[in-house]
Protein backbone atom coordinates (compact mmCIF):
# COMPACT_ATOMS: atom_id res chain seq x y z
CA UNK A 1 0.00 0.00 0.00
CA UNK A 2 1.01 3.34 -1.28
CA UNK A 3 2.30 5.72 1.82
CA UNK A 4 -0.25 9.06 2.17
CA UNK A 5 0.94 11.82 1.12
CA UNK A 6 -0.42 14.56 3.71
CA UNK A 7 -0.88 18.09 3.20
CA UNK A 8 -0.71 20.78 5.93
CA UNK A 9 -3.12 23.48 4.59
CA UNK A 10 -2.05 26.93 5.36
CA UNK A 11 -4.50 28.84 3.14
CA UNK A 12 -7.11 28.57 0.01
CA UNK A 13 -5.47 30.96 -3.00
CA UNK A 14 -8.05 30.93 -5.75
CA UNK A 15 -9.69 28.52 -7.84
CA UNK A 16 -10.30 28.52 -11.64
CA UNK A 17 -13.30 26.52 -13.15
CA UNK A 18 -12.90 24.45 -16.37
CA UNK A 19 -14.37 25.69 -19.77
CA UNK A 20 -16.48 22.86 -19.78
CA UNK A 21 -17.72 23.52 -16.24
CA UNK A 22 -16.29 19.69 -15.40
CA UNK A 23 -13.56 20.19 -12.33
CA UNK A 24 -12.11 23.11 -10.71
CA UNK A 25 -8.80 23.70 -9.81
CA UNK A 26 -8.28 24.82 -6.08
CA UNK A 27 -4.79 26.76 -5.29
CA UNK A 28 -3.05 26.72 -1.97
CA UNK A 29 -0.24 27.68 0.23
CA UNK A 30 0.71 24.45 2.38
CA UNK A 31 2.14 24.67 6.15
CA UNK A 32 6.12 25.19 4.85
CA UNK A 33 4.67 28.14 2.09
CA UNK A 34 4.64 26.01 -1.14
CA UNK A 35 2.15 26.64 -3.65
CA UNK A 36 -0.87 23.31 -4.12
CA UNK A 37 -2.88 22.61 -6.44
CA UNK A 38 -5.97 19.90 -6.68
CA UNK A 39 -8.02 19.41 -9.51
CA UNK A 40 -11.50 18.73 -7.89
CA UNK A 41 -14.13 16.61 -10.32
CA UNK A 42 -17.63 18.54 -10.21
CA UNK A 43 -18.99 15.26 -8.71
CA UNK A 44 -16.56 15.56 -5.89
CA UNK A 45 -17.05 19.36 -5.12
CA UNK A 46 -20.95 18.86 -5.14
CA UNK A 47 -20.16 16.25 -2.61
CA UNK A 48 -17.50 18.63 -1.03
CA UNK A 49 -19.76 21.32 -0.84
CA UNK A 50 -22.67 19.23 0.98
CA UNK A 51 -20.41 17.74 3.50
CA UNK A 52 -18.13 20.93 4.45
CA UNK A 53 -20.92 22.56 6.95
CA UNK A 54 -21.35 19.14 8.73
CA UNK A 55 -17.55 18.79 8.94
CA UNK A 56 -17.10 22.47 10.60
CA UNK A 57 -20.13 21.50 12.90
CA UNK A 58 -18.24 18.44 14.02
CA UNK A 59 -15.27 20.70 14.71
CA UNK A 60 -16.57 22.93 16.26
CA UNK A 61 -18.56 21.03 18.71
CA UNK A 62 -15.27 18.97 18.93
CA UNK A 63 -13.15 22.33 20.20
CA UNK A 64 -16.28 23.16 22.55
CA UNK A 65 -15.80 19.83 24.22
CA UNK A 66 -18.80 18.02 22.50
CA UNK A 67 -21.34 20.87 22.83
CA UNK A 68 -24.01 19.25 21.00
CA UNK A 69 -26.15 22.58 20.95
CA UNK A 70 -23.49 24.44 18.99
CA UNK A 71 -23.90 24.66 15.09
CA UNK A 72 -22.86 26.26 12.08
CA UNK A 73 -24.55 29.80 11.87
CA UNK A 74 -25.04 32.36 9.22
CA UNK A 75 -26.10 35.62 9.01
CA UNK A 76 -28.31 36.46 6.08
CA UNK A 77 -27.94 39.35 3.91
CA UNK A 78 -30.18 38.75 1.24
CA UNK A 79 -32.78 36.42 0.17
CA UNK A 80 -34.31 35.86 -3.39
CA UNK A 81 -38.01 33.68 -3.70
CA UNK A 82 -38.70 32.64 -7.12
CA UNK A 83 -40.99 30.06 -9.00
CA UNK A 84 -39.40 26.46 -9.79
CA UNK A 85 -40.10 24.34 -12.42
CA UNK A 86 -41.86 21.74 -10.34
CA UNK A 87 -45.48 22.28 -9.25
CA UNK A 88 -46.09 24.00 -5.61
CA UNK A 89 -42.28 24.25 -5.15
CA UNK A 90 -40.34 27.44 -4.96
CA UNK A 91 -36.65 28.51 -4.79
CA UNK A 92 -35.73 30.39 -1.81
CA UNK A 93 -31.99 31.39 -2.41
CA UNK A 94 -30.29 33.08 1.17
CA UNK A 95 -27.06 35.27 0.53
CA UNK A 96 -24.22 35.83 3.19
CA UNK A 97 -22.46 39.20 3.87
CA UNK A 98 -19.47 37.10 3.10
CA UNK A 99 -21.09 36.45 -0.62
CA UNK A 100 -21.87 32.48 0.02
CA UNK A 101 -24.86 31.70 -1.56
CA UNK A 102 -27.15 28.76 -0.78
CA UNK A 103 -30.48 27.83 -3.15
CA UNK A 104 -33.10 25.29 -1.58
CA UNK A 105 -36.30 23.75 -3.29
CA UNK A 106 -39.22 24.53 -0.52
CA UNK A 107 -42.69 23.11 -1.44
CA UNK A 108 -45.47 26.17 -0.55
CA UNK A 109 -46.76 24.29 2.40
CA UNK A 110 -43.65 24.00 3.90
CA UNK A 111 -42.64 27.41 3.63
CA UNK A 112 -46.25 28.57 4.91
CA UNK A 113 -45.66 26.60 8.27
CA UNK A 114 -42.28 28.14 8.48
CA UNK A 115 -43.52 31.50 8.41
CA UNK A 116 -46.59 30.36 10.81
CA UNK A 117 -43.65 28.78 13.39
CA UNK A 118 -41.35 32.14 12.72
CA UNK A 119 -44.50 34.37 13.13
CA UNK A 120 -44.79 32.46 16.49
CA UNK A 121 -41.52 32.09 17.79
CA UNK A 122 -40.80 35.60 17.40
CA UNK A 123 -44.11 36.77 19.25
CA UNK A 124 -42.64 34.16 22.13
CA UNK A 125 -38.97 36.08 21.94
CA UNK A 126 -41.34 39.64 22.08
CA UNK A 127 -43.74 38.17 25.54
CA UNK A 128 -40.12 37.01 27.15
CA UNK A 129 -38.83 40.42 26.48
CA UNK A 130 -41.55 42.35 28.42
CA UNK A 131 -41.51 40.26 31.39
Amino acid sequence: MAERNWVNLESLTNYQVAPDGSSVLMNAVDADGREISLIVPMGNLQALALTMPEMVTAALRAAAGGDESLRLVHNVEAWKLEAAGVAHNLILTFRTPDAFEASFAVNEEDLADMLKQAHAESDTALAAELH
